[in-house]
């Protein structure tokens, strides 16, 4: 305790001060001469021992000191090291627009409630401190921002009331710019309004009782960590839009979020990952409206209750995944469209989706789409059949890109050109509105792929099992055929006969020469109408006879293998 006899005038303002609650105002008439980042130039008519702040605000000043009420000083520079750790503080503080020399220490200290608005500070260490009420380390004034050129060290922290880093700026690069594992917050922590950090942000662990906001915030730390909430919990929302920028890796692995809004970010990791939220818990929506991601977002395994939406969002990863999304679930619907736009894969690989709604200009060139299951599917324009097939056809994408070459030297199944799941996915949906012809559509377009992509050499197989029954699905193909051969036979065979259509039976014993009639007796092998063996087939008619004999065999072979549904298994 400094003797009475020796202290300054401005000390003993301050003992009186802090009794009866008043402002110790230490600003002066100049605006610039208050820049706080020049305070380092304030002179000692300013200029308060850290050591004296120490012993006022705890039970240092002995019996015969009266009841501190409330500590304010604006405008001061406070010398020396205020260190407060471990220690009862025994009112609330407000430094406004101080400069400290020194970093302020304050771990495990019991705070009422303290306010470092404006303030510039080297450092602060508050591990496991505990504030009953608000803990504010914001802006005071436009021109006024709390400042830290070092670390922030809330690890372990409580507030029980609001945490605020409104226009903070904390700079301590390719660092911990603030440390707060295990931070617990009761109410909302709030770091928008031009919140800006150089370095790394921590909130491993962390629990936000109510609203975690990064709006309008700048988070930078290039090639690294710009914020890491593993394990984060938070309430009601996170909220990281109005133009909130992140240079660097943003981390929200396992947490558990009421609402999370990236709405109108900007995230920038180049040929990084630029998001990563696996196994994340959402337990409404989560809002990506106008997002510009440069680098990869990932969502494996992420559990979203409500709707995701990527309307008018831009994700940008060139030459690998814009959208790593496998076994993502979104209890409502997934949406891009309004411009939403890709550069790279969108891998959503057995997510589980309540629906999809998307628009034929935002499908991307590569799509991973093994293993998606959705109750419904809407576009905006609406697109057809034909056109969604083509949309699962970029799954596919090695199938149209390999060369004749490279096709014959696997030629069996190649696992990366076929997969059944998203056609009877597709085909599934069709059919639970109530557009069965669009469902047998797509199952025919399986087969095909099916086909093409076991055995490549099989064109001419293929091709007749595609045209003559529709790979099962379209028997009746088969009739249309037979009556085209039919016919076709009719007109051959009748300029054919008599002169290479000579009789084999005496006339007592064959019925009269019908070619309509013959042709339908050599087309079908099953049975007989008495025309077939009744005229011999000679010279170039002989060959057209094998031939037409051929063609019956063919399709009643597959149209048996259709009913049966050989050419519908996997």
């Amino acid at each position: 305790m400094i003797p009475k006899r020796g202290r300054s005038t401005l000390e003993q303002r301050v003992r009186d001060a802090i009794t009866t609650g008043q402002v110790v105002d230490l600003e002066v008439e100049v605006p610039e001469r208050n820049n706080v980042e020049t305070g380092a130039t304030w002179g000692p008519e300013r200029s308060i021992p850290g050591e004296l702040l120490s012993e006022l605000l705890t039970e240092g000043g002995g019996p015969a000191v009266r009841p501190a009420r409330v500590l304010r000083l604006q405008g001061a520079r406070i010398t020396g090291k205020l260190d407060l750790e471990a220690v009862t503080v025994r009112c609330p503080v407000s430094l406004q627009g101080c400069y400290f020399d020194e970093e302020v220490i304050l771990k495990e200290a019991d705070v009422v409630a303290l306010r470092l608005s404006g303030c510039h500070l080297p450092g602060l260490s508050a591990q496991q401190i505990k504030v009953s009420r608000n803990l504010e380390l914001n802006r005071l004034k436009p021109n006024c921002r709390f400042t830290v050129e070092g670390k922030v060290d809330l690890k372990g922290a409580h507030v029980r009331g609001r945490l605020d880093f409104g226009g903070a700026i904390l700079r301590n690069p390719h660092k911990q710019a603030l440390a707060a594992e295990g931070l617990i917050v009761d109410q909302d922590m709030f770091c928008a309004e031009g919140f800006e950090t150089y370095g790394e942000i921590r909130l491993e662990g962390a629990r936000i009782g109510g609203w975690l906001n990064f709006g309008g915030a700048t988070l930078c730390n290039p090639g690294g960590l710009a914020l890491v909430g593993d394990l984060l919990t938070v309430g009601q929302a996170m909220v990281c839009n109005d133009e909130f920028h992140a240079g660097g890796e943003v981390r929200l692995v396992a947490a558990h979020i009421g609402t999370l809004d990236f709405d109108d970010a900007r995230l920038r990791n180049p040929c990084r990952r630029a998001l990563i939220a696996d196994r994340v818990t959402v337990d409404d929506y989560v809002l990506c409206r106008k997002l510009r991601a440069d680098g990869e977002i990932r969502l494996i395994s992420a559990q979203i209750k409500g709707r995701l939406v990527f309307n008018a969002a831009t994700l940008c990863n060139p030459g690998g995944c814009a959208l790593y999304a496998d076994r993502l679930t979104v209890g409502e619907d997934l949406y891009c469209q309004d411009g939403f736009h890709v550069e790279g894969t969108v891998d959503l690989s057995d997510a589980c989706l309540g629906g999809l709604a998307d628009s034929k200009e935002a499908w991307p060139e590569h799509l991973v789409l093994d293993g998606l299951t959705y109750d419904r599917l809407t576009a905006d324009p609406p697109v057809s059949v034909r056109q969604r097939l083509r949309w699962l056809e970029r799954s596919f994408p090695q199938a149209g890109q390999t060369s004749m070459w490279e096709r014959f030297r696997s030629l069996w199944r190649d696992p990366t050109q076929y997969s059944p799941q998203p056609y009877e996915q597709l085909a599934a949906t069709y059919r639970r509105v109530g557009r069965p012809e669009d469902a047998r559509t797509v199952l025919i377009a399986k087969q095909r792929r099916r086909r093409r992509a076991i055995n490549p050499l099989a064109k001419f197989w293929n091709s007749l099992l595609r045209w003559s029954v529709g790979y099962g699905y379209q028997v009746w193909k088969a009739g249309v055929w037979l009556l085209v051969l039919v016919g076709l036979g009719w007109w051959i065979f009748d300029r054919a006969h008599p002169a290479h259509l000579t009789p084999a039976k005496p006339p007592d014993q064959r019925p009269s020469f019908h070619a309509g009639l013959y042709a339908l007796d050599l087309l079908l092998p099953i049975g007989d109408l008495n025309y077939q063996g009744a005229w011999i087939a000679r010279g170039g008619t002989r060959s057209l006879w094998l031939v037409w004999i051929l063609w019956g065999w063919l399709l009643t072979t597959v149209v048996i293998a259709g009913l049966s549904g050989i050419f519908k298994r996997d």
